[in-house]
């Protein structure tokens, strides 16, 4: 299942909704809040912090066999 996987209350998908909140209406009435966009580019670096840590123990555990 995707992150916004499901309907609202009046059977509009959550996946619309979703991507009018990150890019807005063509018309204009609802403008882009970049949700998506911040809340991953808030976490890129958590990410690669835990990632890299990850490598480096497993690249420890390589080394001493």
């Amino acid at each position: 299942r995707g992150l916004f996987a499901g309907y609202d209350r009046k059977g509009v998908p959550n996946a619309i909704k979703a991507a009018v909140l990150e890019s807005g209406t063509s018309d204009g009435s609802h403008p882009a809040r970049h949700i998506i966009s911040r809340a991953s580019r808030a976490a890129e670096s958590a990410a690669e912090a835990a990632i890299e840590a990850a490598l480096d123990e497993k690249i420890g555990q390589i080394m001493e066999e």
